[in-house]
């Protein structure tokens, strides 16, 4: 099936020159693809965004946590402060009753040595672990400090990529609020513009565009695409794919030639009108994308249509994208 696809491409190309290349077609759909695995990689940006924040949120608890553990250990130091002292109290009390003990007999006096080393060793014990838990503390209150320093850099390059996300949110819909009032006078059926998955998308139907099976323009045709032009010739940070497309009268071979000859068609009035040429790209889907059964009139003339689709280049956040990840 593959091979036989090849050979009726190879055919068209041979018989109708003016068309585009094989070459050119695959370029345009790995351009679509990467269209798609760039906006992909946005809704990836939101998503990390999103973890970034729980993340962030995460860290603060844990910040909170440990202070509270802090001031529970600095409660623990000044009990075992006043616990030393008094020890210190009890061991000058013992020390006197030394004195007074010294006369009596050595069973006596071996307890009373016995218990004043316990009370000793008690001491010692108690001051280590209060060295250790004051190491441990600091040792946590660094790590905490480094965490919220690191923290504080990604939530800047995160705030900084929801500000150039917010741009070009804001750049799309301004795009589209532009279309719809150069547009305004033309019906539903003819031309619609919408906005879907970060994209803009203009779609204009046969009717108004060509006559029944050609790909050549009409007069009012011509005028909207002209009207188009004027606002994306000004917009160079755009990628504008047109998209030719067919109902299923016809074989394939001829809905390809008729969809590609259209997009084409479409692509030479916006360069003519100064639209980049670098920023353009065309290609013919046949029947093969249809945004409405081929079972009535009605839906067939839907799906004969030239659909314009405008997308942001996303450079700088992918960038971005990296460096967060790194």
């Amino acid at each position: 099936m593959r091979i036989s696809s090849l050979l009726l491409l190879f055919v068209w190309i041979s018989l109708v020159p003016g068309c585009v290349s094989s070459r050119k077609y695959q370029a345009l759909v790995d351009s679509k693809a990467q269209l798609e695995r760039e906006y992909d990689a946005l809704r990836a940006v939101r998503e990390q965004l999103r973890d970034l924040e729980n993340a962030h949120r995460g860290l603060g608890e844990q910040l909170a946590v440990c202070k509270q553990e802090l001031d529970r250990r600095q409660q623990v130091i000044v009990g075992l402060e006043q616990g030393r002292d008094d020890l210190t109290a009890r061991l000058d009390d013992l020390m006197e009753r030394n004195q007074v003990l010294l006369s009596a007999t050595v069973q006596e006096k071996q307890a009373l040595v016995e218990e004043i080393l316990s009370k000793e060793q008690e001491i010692a014990r108690r001051l280590l672990a209060q060295d250790s838990l004051s190491a441990a503390l600091d040792a946590r209150e660094r790590k905490l400090d480094e965490l919220t320093v690191e923290v504080a850099a990604k939530q800047a390059r995160l705030d900084e990529l929801g500000d150039l996300l917010k741009q070009r949110e804001m750049a799309l819909a301004e795009l589209k609020a532009g279309l719809l009032q150069v547009f305004k006078g033309y019906s539903a059926t003819d031309l619609s513009v919408r906005e879907e998955n970060g994209r803009v998308y203009v779609s204009l139907s046969q009717n108004l565009l060509f006559p029944s099976g050609s790909d050549k323009l009409d007069p009012k045709g011509v005028k909207a695409l002209q009207q188009l032009a004027g606002v994306l010739k000004n917009k160079k940070d755009m990628d504008i794919l047109v998209e030719g497309h067919t109902d299923t009268d016809g074989s394939a071979h001829l809905n390809w030639d008729l969809s590609t000859g259209r997009a084409t068609s479409v692509v030479k009035i916006l360069t003519g009108e100064g639209v980049e040429p670098s920023q353009v790209t065309a290609a013919g889907r046949a029947y093969f994308l249809p945004v409405a059964p081929n079972d009535t009139p009605a839906n067939k003339a839907r799906n004969r249509r030239v659909e314009i689709i405008l997308a942001p280049q996303w450079e700088r956040i992918l960038q971005m994208l990296g460096t967060a990840e790194n």
